[in-house]
């Protein structure tokens, strides 16, 4: 099982639809001139750091590119979230999905530490960088991933389909291993 999961970011076809589809991010370590930003409180080190600071709109992390390998054509609309924090979300015929920065709650170590104040997560990988599955339903799932020591990305993904046939936590960290390709190094 670990063994998938750290493998999910570089698997095709995880997509629904079938629409295949590499698009995910380099699981390659860091070399040793890569600048290695281990986490406040946890020491969670997190290779090649991505300053999510530089990024003022959420919806510019996934290029027209990327969004046809998903099969989402649809425009994306924003929406109002908790601490100042705007998504980004898309919406289609067989699934939905948002994309969140986060660069005010702390980053992927306030999760760990606060085990998603307390409603619980499971840990994993997403193309090298730590990151957890949160909010996990047959039919949904948040994927976020750390990316510097105070910052997070997250996609949560909602799947249209039967429970039997969803992989919700897979295509939320297909989709999020796309965005770290469009985010820029720290």
């Amino acid at each position: 099982m670990l063994a998938v999961v750290l493998c999910v970011g570089v698997l095709a076809g995880c997509a629904p639809g079938g629409s295949g589809g590499g698009g995910g991010a380099s699981t390659s370590g860091a070399s040793l001139t890569e600048s290695v930003t281990p986490s406040a409180d946890s020491g969670v080190a997190i290779e090649d750091p991505r300053d999510l600071r530089a990024v003022s709109d959420a919806c510019t992390l996934l290029s027209e590119r990327q969004l046809g390998e998903l099969g989402m054509n649809a425009e994306p609309t924003y929406k109002e979230g908790l601490l100042g924090i705007r998504p980004c979300d898309w919406s289609g015929d067989e699934f939905a999905f948002s994309v969140r920065v986060d660069t005010k709650s702390g980053g992927i170590d306030e999760l760990y530490e606060t085990d998603n104040y307390g409603r619980g997560l499971e840990r994993t990988e997403v193309a090298g960088y730590p990151a957890a599955w949160v909010r996990r339903t047959d039919l949904t799932c948040r994927a976020e991933v750390g990316v510097s020591a105070d910052a997070s990305v997250g996609v949560h993904y909602t799947s249209y389909r039967e429970p039997q046939r969803s992989r919700p936590c897979q295509s939320a960290s297909e989709i999020a291993a796309m965005v770290l390709e469009n985010i820029p190094d720290a």
